[in-house]
C-alpha cells in the first residue's frame, strides 16, 4: 500500500475540494441556467396561450355572428310583409301611397331586393319608429334612401320616399 506524507494528504484534500467545488458549480450553473430558460418559456408560453384565448374568443363571436346573419337570411318574411307589419304598428299604414320590389343582382348564393315605399303626411315621431323597427325586424334590411318632404297635409306632417336594401337566400 502507498503511503503519502502529510503534506500530500494536504494536497490531495486540496484537489479533492476543488474537485467537488468544481463538480458543484457545474451542476448548479446548468440547474441554474435550466431554470432561467423554462422561466422564459413559460413567460412566452404564457403569452402564446393568452392569445390563442383571444382567437378562440374572437373566434367564437365571429361564428355566432355568422349564425344569426344565416339564420336571418333564412327569414322567409318578405320585404313588403315587413314594412306593412311595421307601419301598421305605428298606424302609418292607411298614409302609404305605395310599395315596389325590384329584385337586384345575385350574389353568389344571395338575392338583393330593393323595396321604395312611399307614405304621405305622416308625422317624424312615426316614422322614426317605424324606420327603428325595420332595421332591427331580424332581416338583413338597411335604409340606403330617404327623402322627406313637407307635407300639403298639414304643418306637421311630411312625404317620405325610402328605398330598403334587403338580402336574402335563393
Amino acid at each position: 500500500m502507498i503511503e503519502f506524507s502529510k503534506r500530500e494528504k494536504r494536497m490531495l484534500m486540496v484537489l479533492a475540494g476543488v474537485a467537488a467545488c468544481t463538480v458543484v458549480y457545474l451542476i448548479v450553473s446548468q440547474v441554474m441556467s435550466y431554470k432561467k430558460e423554462a422561466g422564459v418559456k413559460s413567460e412566452s408560453n404564457a403569452s402564446r396561450v393568452s392569445k390563442m384565448e383571444e382567437l378562440s374568443d374572437e373566434y367564437r363571436m365571429i361564428k355566432q355572428k355568422r349564425a344569426s346573419y344565416e339564420a336571418m337570411l333564412r327569414n322567409e318574411k318578405g320585404t313588403t310583409t315587413i314594412i306593412e307589419e311595421n307601419a301598421g304598428s305605428v298606424n302609418i299604414l292607411r298614409n302609404k301611397v305605395y310599395t315596389q320590389d325590384r329584385p337586384s343582382n345575385i350574389q353568389g348564393q344571395y338575392k338583393k331586393i330593393s323595396t321604395d315605399v312611399k307614405f304621405e303626411g305622416v308625422d317624424i315621431k312615426s316614422l322614426l319608429s317605424f324606420m327603428h323597427k325595420m332595421e332591427n325586424s331580424n332581416k338583413l334590411i338597411s335604409v340606403s334612401y330617404i327623402k322627406i318632404s313637407q307635407g300639403l297635409k298639414g304643418r306637421n306632417l311630411y312625404d317620405v320616399s325610402i328605398k330598403f336594401e334587403s338580402l336574402t337566400a335563393q
